[in-house]
């Protein structure tokens, strides 16, 4: 790069900077002045704060495309000096590590839309479906497994340039590919991938490799399988219970389809704490391999129970409704009943509210019947009575005696009054005998 290249993107950054700073500044003079203006001045306010942060970017990048071409030299010259003679392999490899810094901080100052397609050699505004096969084939080839030159890279001792170059290579194109394919899978754009902000890139271009990230990484995957342990556990719990009630509900509904879990979904895998120890970089990479492999076994496995679990639940939710429906009908047939049952009682107490007053008219008419026989055993006797009179009477009509006939007829205090005559006594007292025997 020559001088006059330099000092011209120098004065490109410093004058985005001050004229940034500029709008800035004339955007709060202006709202503090006449608030009224406070939406042009916002307006002009976020065009400095963009080209002060574009300048910074673009300051940035320079800064770490000459810091690279340095150590590319240096590593280069030191690679050629402590490792010679080289083989091919590690020639090829070392050349594109070469490609992939050069190529790597062109796209680096770009947004994501346009840098990763640019950094796999895409065009710009690639899918991301595109993008994930591309990066799918470039971590295929840095693959320690598959090439040579990156396993004699690897087998060099902690602290080689070369070596950590490889290693942060991979470790960059390994989650680049993890979110695009997370990016793929969730229809998401290339904004979100969270491996080309301005904290990951740096990390990108500046972390070297040593015994300490192995010993972090080795923990980071414990935590993640002790996570997806008890991930599987829930899942298992939650399966079971799904079974019991769906079991329950078809047995309450009289049906026998289940849906049928695969036993390894059910049975949750003992989790193994104990990893492997290495020795060397090369084993290091390969545990970190194993297990990165078990987990995104272990993944696979949690997607199966959680698709089995959506599955359960779906069922579980169709059963819920049918009970539902089932108790419904139920409680309208019990109404209905208990709706009959209030009107048969109905009918019972009418009946036997008839029933009562049928009683009382019987008692009333068994009351009147005593009644009645009461005054005809009275009247049967009186009449006897009257009977053993009248028949005193004829007796005594029949055969007068003597003391009768010589008597004279006696007179009572009335005749004084009357002056009835005594022979017409007796012919009165006769038809009145007779009436009394009538």
């Amino acid at each position: 790069m020559s001088w006059l290249t330099q000092c011209k993107q120098k004065l490109r950054t410093q004058g985005g900077m001050i004229l940034g700073a500029v709008l800035v500044t004339v955007a709060v003079a202006v709202v503090a002045i006449l608030p009224p203006l406070w939406i042009p001045a916002t307006i002009v306010g976020a065009v400095g704060v963009g080209m002060v942060v574009t300048a910074r970017v673009r300051a940035y990048a320079e800064q770490q495309k000459r810091k690279i071409s340095t150590e590319s030299v240096n590593s280069s010259t030191t690679s050629s000096a402590s490792h010679a003679p080289v083989s091919l392999e590690v020639e090829q490899v070392l050349t594109q590590i070469q490609t992939f810094k050069a190529r790597f901080a062109i796209a680096a100052i770009k947004p994501p839309e346009q840098g990763v397609p640019e950094l796999l050699g895409l065009p710009p505004h690639a899918a991301v479906s595109d993008c994930l096969k591309a990066c799918r084939e470039l971590l295929r080839y840095w693959n320690a497994d598959k090439n040579d030159g990156i396993k004699t890279l690897y087998a060099r001792p902690m602290g080689d340039p070369d070596r950590a170059a490889v290693h942060r290579i991979i470790t960059f194109v390994r989650a680049l590919y993890t979110e695009l394919k997370a990016a793929r899978n969730q229809n998401l754009s290339l904004d979100h991938l969270k491996s080309w902000s301005m904290e990951s890139l740096t990390q990108a271009t500046t972390d070297t490799e040593s015994d300490v990230d192995w010993e972090a990484e080795m923990q980071r995957y414990d935590e993640m399988e002790a996570r997806i342990a008890r991930v599987q556990v829930g899942y298992t719990e939650l399966i079971e219970a799904y079974k019991v009630d769906i079991a329950d509900s078809e047995r309450l509904l009289g049906l026998s389809n289940a849906i049928e879990v695969p036993q390894h979904l059910i049975m949750a895998p003992s989790q193994d704490t104990h990893v492997v120890t290495w020795e060397r970089s090369v084993a290091s990479e390969h545990v970190a391999r194993a297990r990165q492999q078990r987990i995104d076994n272990q993944l696979a496995v949690v997607n199966q129970q959680h698709v089995i679990t959506r599955q359960l639940r779906h069922k579980m939710k169709t059963l819920t409704v049918a009970i539902q429906a089932e108790t419904a009908a139920i409680q309208e047939e019990r109404a209905m009943f208990a709706k009959r049952a209030n009107q048969a009682e109905a009918r019972v107490k009418q009946a036997e509210i008839k029933i009562n007053q049928a009683e009382i008219k019987i008692n009333q008419a068994e009351i009147k019947i005593n009644q009645a026989e009461i005054k005809t055993a009275r009247f049967a006797k009186e009449n006897a009575a009257l009977r053993a009179q009248i028949a005193q009477l004829k007796a005594q009509q029949g055969q007068p005696s003597s003391a009768t006939q010589d008597q004279p007829p006696t007179r009572s205090w009335t005749s004084f009054f009357f002056r009835t005559p005594p022979t017409e006594a007796p012919a009165e007292a006769k038809p009145a005998a007779e009436s009394g025997l009538s």
